[in-house]
């Protein structure tokens, strides 16, 4: 049920609950539209999902989550998760991020503890 508690931090735009729900240890990596990968870490991903909140928010937008899939495997959690927007008139954007989060025990909480995301996909 760890990505419950993400998504709703994210949802509400609550950075600091983000933060404390993932793992210092974090391993990410993000493909990008034209096929580019970047490894991120802790800081570098909880920077990029910083930066998308402070853009929803100006923009008075609102998260979309689609949990596509869960699975499990020994004490982890994998979660398939499609994230998105809206403009709040039921209008989604036309891009999504398509991501495989894991999430595992992590000291005294369940966290987020490796990523994968494909960025900019069709949002069908």
């Amino acid at each position: 049920m760890a990505h419950v508690h993400l998504l709703a931090a994210w949802q509400h735009n609550d950075i600091d609950k983000i933060k404390q729900l993932i793992s210092k240890r974090v391993h990410v990596f993000l493909t990008k539209e034209n096929g580019a990968t970047i490894e991120m870490n802790y800081e570098t991903l909880t920077a990029l999902i910083q930066q998308s909140i402070e853009v929803a928010i100006k923009n008075d937008w609102d998260w979309q989550f689609d949990v596509m899939h869960k699975t499990e495997r020994g004490s982890e959690n994998i979660v398939v998760i499609k994230i998105s927007i809206s403009s709040g008139n039921f209008e989604s954007s036309e891009e999504a991020g398509l991501c495989v989060l894991t999430f595992d025990d992590d000291g005294d909480a369940r966290r987020l503890i490796r990523a994968y995301i494909e960025n900019n996909v069709a949002n069908n």
